[in-house]
């Protein structure tokens, strides 16, 4: 059985533009920090941007992500 995440919304605290933040969760255990990517970053805009991950150190340039599910899709493939 594939436990669903859970997320937390928080506010990063950063000079730039990009601090709305989610915490993703799973297991209980903190996974990731992610950011939503603001409209410095033109066509990513909106995209889900890896802060910090907590799984996987190996994975230097994680891509980004159109929404949550599809971060959840690639924590489970990369794992």
């Amino acid at each position: 059985m594939t436990m669903a995440f859970v997320y937390q919304e928080a506010r990063l605290d950063t000079d730039a533009p990009d601090n709305d933040g989610m915490l993703a969760f799973r297991h209980g255990r903190l996974v990731a920090v992610l950011s939503r990517l603001s409209s410095i970053h033109d066509e990513a805009e909106g995209r889900w941007f890896v802060e910090a991950l907590f799984r996987d150190c190996s994975i230097l340039e994680p891509p980004t992500f159109v929404d949550l599910q599809a971060f959840e899709a690639w924590m489970l493939g990369a794992g």
